[in-house]
């Protein structure tokens, strides 16, 4: 029979994927780093590890999707490392719900926000100038936060600007809606 030699060599390491903080609309760089050292090797026999970049804008499309690193060896090995980008985003705030209410009645108004990572929002009266209690709600699948105000049984003392604030890492954004109140 004949005699079989068989060799095993271990797979070469992955490339290393960098990247930095992205936020949408603030140029960044991506840098693909291929493994620069081999098994058994000497530190003396390194050399400058071959690097890739990749230079864009990122968006809000780009969150969640997959940037792939991959590195051809010779003798057809490939190796790849695979990362997630995150995306950091905001829109402007939105609210609905209805701004003239009779007396008596619900004052019900929605702020959202579409944001990574989700926006802080609160609902404030300037004349009192204190935060009003609200419930907040955030929907992680469509990166959307909400913060709803409610006044029962409103009175003409409720009627005037209401001010929705949306806080998001450095940025700070303000919406101005006025209610007014009438008699019944």
């Amino acid at each position: 029979q004949p005699l079989k030699l068989l060799s095993s060599f271990p797979s070469p390491p992955d490339p290393t994927v960098m990247i930095p903080t992205l936020t949408e609309g603030q140029q960044a760089t991506l840098t693909c780093t291929a493994p620069g050292l081999c098994s058994g090797s000497n530190l003396t026999d390194v050399t400058q590890s071959p690097v890739s970049t990749l230079t864009f804008n990122p968006s809000a499309k780009h969150h969640n999707t997959n940037v792939t690193c991959k590195i051809s060896f010779t003798g057809e090995t490939i190796t790849e490392e695979t990362s997630t980008l995150n995306v950091n985003y905001l829109r402007q705030p939105l609210i609905i719900g209805n701004t003239t209410v009779k007396e008596g009645d619900v004052l019900n108004l929605t702020c959202s926000v579409e944001s990574i990572p989700p926006a802080l929002i609160v609902w404030k009266k300037p004349i009192s100038n204190t935060n009003l209690h609200i419930g907040t709600y955030t929907d992680l699948h469509n990166n959307t936060g909400s913060a709803t105000l409610v006044i029962q049984n409103v009175t003409a003392e409720d009627s005037g600007q209401y001010i929705c604030t949306a806080k998001h890492l450095d940025t700070t954004l303000t919406l101005y809606v006025d209610v007014t109140v009438t008699c019944k």
